[in-house]
């Protein structure tokens, strides 16, 4: 049975509150909460055929917690097609269940930085519309500019929080590690245009999914989509590296045309889901997945009851803590709970079907004995990472502990450090010992590594509590690994690749 790490008070903690019908913001949280978990009842995983209302999960179950979906894994409900290139098609699967990938994932994936600086809302040019109808169409004016950060503008302020600051981060990584050009700009996609004509909407009224939730249906109008990688600004270096010849291919590029009005009499109208912020209407990109997994499900909208409201913690490394804890117990309302409600409210009114689907797996084979965790900042951002862990299993204790760039771990009293030089003496006296790593790329690659070591979880305040910022933390992970490296480290761990 996996415990949580020793509760000081040694309290009880009364049990969560009966869900109450969300208003348009977040209700104020309560007070914060020491760990109050027990392990939800024993059964599996989540399984969304186990209820007529559900379908199964898309992917196999993982003991312990979420597991992230692999890229392709979400597809469009009706068979909308992908925009950009064509890639390599992924084998097939069921399209059905993924309310857990499309919701409940974001919450809780790890990696990334813990931050509390946020995009300023004072940035935004978009301030809201007066009805659902109207921040489509503004979206769309954006989508035909190829304006990626002119899009993201439209959202929601804390999913374009969310989103703008890792974004231009990643698009500032990409420039310093040579990838990009210096002239890249996000406010102009190159390589990408998109032309949306003749957008008309369903007649009737939008569909309200609760008091600050509507989706908007678009039934007619085209959208055509022209993509070429050879006009991305890629740097010659690393078109040297990843193409022959560093030429991009001619075949990375496609042109296609949707018909809306074919397309919703086929398989329904395309839904885009907005939300109402103090008074104002935004299209979210989270509503939408959601909205868009449970109608492919067959699942009906969430309802009042179904809303489990915020409870954070008193500290980033107390949120952290709670929610990894919370994930070794299966204790899923708990996780829901610590969601960060601004960024992640969509999980908040969304908990009620994930929590009736949501069946935990047998007793845990390992017991977390102590979890001490530590935050810094790193580029502008606070992060909360691993400092030190003790688990149980099989009758073995074993403690990893973050000593710098090195993992110390000790296995029933037996110590052994491990840092990127052991590593790097293994790459060369195995799989290498023919061609050793230069001194360069022996350089680069232990950078990449103390990245990996030192990655953490997000973690945001909201009504003087600390919540888990799960979106953040995925799309800030990239942004975590890669801030140790020098200039020219991502080019040459990509010769080592092609080696």
């Amino acid at each position: 049975m996996t415990e949580p790490p020793e509760n000081p008070s040694n309290q009880p903690v009364d049990p969560p509150p009966a869900p109450q019908p969300p208003p348009y913001q977040p209700p104020p949280p309560t007070q914060p909460l020491p760990y109050d978990g027990p392990p939800m009842p024993a059964g599996g995983w989540v399984d969304l055929s186990r209820t007529p209302r559900n379908a199964p999960p898309p992917w196999p179950p993982q003991p312990g917690g979420w597991e992230q979906p692999q890229p392709g894994g979400w597809e469009q409900p009706g068979g909308w097609e992908s925009l950009g290139p064509p890639l390599p098609k992924p084998p097939a699967r069921r399209r059905r269940g993924a309310l857990i990938a499309a919701v409940a994932a974001a919450a809780v994936i790890g990696g990334g930085a813990a931050t509390v600086v946020a995009v300023s809302d004072s940035n935004s040019g978009f301030k809201g519309a007066a009805s659902p109808r109207e921040a489509v169409s503004s979206l769309v004016d954006d989508l035909n500019q190829a304006d990626v950060i002119g899009v993201l503008d439209h959202l929601v302020p804390a999913e374009r929080s969310a989103l703008v600051g890792p974004l231009t981060e990643q698009i500032s990584q990409a420039k310093r590690l040579h990838i990009l050009q210096g002239a890249a700009n996000a406010s102009r996609l190159s390589g990408v245009d998109v032309t949306a004509k003749g957008i008309t909407y369903d007649q009737s009224a939008d569909e309200v999914v609760n008091d600050h939730v509507r989706v908007v249906k678009v039934v007619g109008g085209t959208i055509a989509i022209n993509a070429d990688l050879s006009k991305v600004p890629f740097t010659k270096q690393f078109l040297d590296e990843v193409f022959p010849g560093g030429a991009v291919p001619s075949t990375a590029k496609s042109a296609s045309t949707v018909d809306l009005a074919e397309k919703a009499r086929g398989s329904g109208p395309l839904r885009i889901a907005t939300q109402k912020v103090d008074g104002k209407w935004y299209p979210s990109l989270l509503y939408t997945i959601a909205d868009a997994t449970v109608q492919d499900a067959g699942i009906g909208n969430p309802t009042a009851a179904d809303y489990v409201a915020p409870k954070g913690a008193a500290s980033p490394e107390e949120a952290v803590k709670q929610a990894i804890v919370a994930i070794a117990t299966q204790n899923y309302r708990r996780l829901i709970e610590l969601a960060a409600p601004d960024e992640l409210q969509v999980v908040h009114d969304y908990g009620g079907l994930i929590l009736a689907n949501t069946h935990p797996q047998a007793e845990s084979q390992f017991t977390i004995k102590d979890l001490q965790l530590t935050s810094g900042t790193a580029s502008g951002a606070t992060r909360v990472r691993l400092k030190s862990v003790t688990v149980d299993a099989d009758g073995h204790r074993t403690t990893v502990s973050v000593s710098g760039e090195c993992l110390e771990v000790t296995y029933d009293g037996d110590f052994t450090k491990l840092c990127a030089d052991q590593l790097i003496d293994r790459l060369n006296a195995g799989p290498l010992r023919n061609q050793p790593l230069t001194a360069d790329e022996s350089a680069a690659l232990g950078r990449l590594v103390g990245g990996m070591i030192n990655s953490g979880w997000d973690a945001t305040s909201y009504g003087g509590q600390w919540y888990v910022a799960g979106l953040r933390s995925y799309l800030d992970g990239i942004n975590a690994l890669v801030e140790p490296l020098h200039d020219d480290d991502l080019l040459v761990l990509l010769n080592l690749l092609n080696r």
